[in-house]
């Protein structure tokens, strides 16, 4: 089941790419905008600031299939990676890839709160 979880919520999985070229992951997941839309219209919800739904993005990440990478700051130098929902957001944590799934598990900053995050897509 794909999921993007950022906190307590679920932002389902939108418009998605993945593609992995010469041992480096080029990813873009975006949040399902109608589930996006539907957090939103509570008045309390944490996300009432954000226009858009939230997406996982990385460019250039160094990974070997069916090998656990440890997202960290030094690969910036290398890559990039981040959630942008208003602006870019750092996150950290584990990614995995193989031939059926993308999965992360890990924490996001956002705006200096930080939340945990799982993506989960059948590829």
């Amino acid at each position: 089941m794909n999921s993007f979880k950022m906190g307590k919520d679920e932002f389902g999985i939108g418009h998605h790419e993945c593609e992995i070229k010469d041992g480096k992951l080029y990813l873009k997941i975006y949040g399902d905008k109608q589930v996006f839309n539907d957090l939103c219209e509570d008045d309390d919800s944490e996300w009432g600031w954000a226009l858009e739904a939230p997406y996982l993005y990385m460019q250039g990440v160094p990974i070997q299939k069916n090998k656990k990478l440890k997202l960290k700051e030094s690969l910036l130098d290398i890559c990039d990676f981040a959630v942008y929902m208003m602006e870019h957001n750092e996150i950290t944590g584990t990614i995995v890839v193989t031939d059926q799934v993308f999965e992360l598990d890990g924490t996001v900053d956002i705006m200096g709160d930080v939340y945990p995050i799982c993506v989960h897509m059948d590829l």
